[in-house]
């Protein structure tokens, strides 16, 4: 599936008829159940309930006065700072100068990979940002390109890189009106998979293409929530 054919189901989907306040909370409960990891302690429950509170909060502020129709609060290092900050809210183990702030560890290691220091990662988040809001492409490509190099060659904050990403790609989601999605923890093999191949052979084709089916999965449930009678 190409993502012109995810764009016409999204079209469909808006066509039908509006969800209930029930319905939307049914679904915001689902995809908040689908991106922690069922395995993990409250901590990690509460932290994504507070960051997807945070995403309905700028979706609210964004369409509110002053600002005109369409505005869009910028990507940048605050806004990914603010996320990782909440997420990390109640994670009792870290001190909080390690919520939001950037590692300061010159050989820091991930699953055994050496992760650049502040150096390196800070101009090359920069960087990433400053293509993320001046570049023009198929927005399935972007987010797919931010999260990769985010991960991969950034991986900027002391914990919660991952949450953070996937929070951010699910506030452009919701941005355009698609579907939030739960990209991890319903195939991690999957998802490190992908990672793992950006890695290797710098090949983002199979992160596009996971993101691709979960938001399809999402506009099928969702086209059959508004069918019911």
């Amino acid at each position: 599936m190409d993502f012109k054919e995810i764009e016409d189901k999204k079209e469909y989907l808006n066509n039908l008829r509006s969800f209930t306040e029930e319905e939307i909370e049914n679904i915001n409960q689902d995809v908040i159940k689908r991106n922690i990891n069922q395995s993990k302690d409250k901590r990690e429950l509460d932290g994504i309930v507070d960051v997807y509170h945070y995403i309905n909060y700028i979706m609210r502020e964004e369409s509110s006065f002053p600002y005109p129709k369409g505005y869009k609060r910028p990507l940048t290092e605050e806004l990914l700072q603010e996320l990782n900050r909440t997420i990390l809210y109640h994670y009792t183990y870290l001190l909080p100068c390690e919520k939001g702030f950037y590692r300061l560890g010159e050989n820091d290691k991930i699953n055994g990979m050496v992760l650049p220091s502040q150096e390196i990662f800070i101009p090359r988040l920069q960087k990433l940002i400053d293509w993320y809001e001046k570049t023009s492409i198929e927005f399935i490509l972007k987010i797919t390109y931010f999260h990769l190099e985010f991960l991969c060659n950034i991986h900027p904050f002391y914990d919660g890189n991952g949450k953070t990403a996937r929070a951010f790609m699910n506030l452009e989601l919701a941005r355009l009106n698609y579907p939030m999605i739960g990209l991890k923890y319903d195939n991690p093999n999957q998802y490190y998979e992908a990672i793992h191949k950006y890695i290797e052979q710098n090949d983002a084709n199979p992160m596009k293409s996971l993101i691709i089916e979960k938001i399809n999965k999402e506009l099928d449930q969702q086209i059959l929530i508004k069918k019911r009678s």
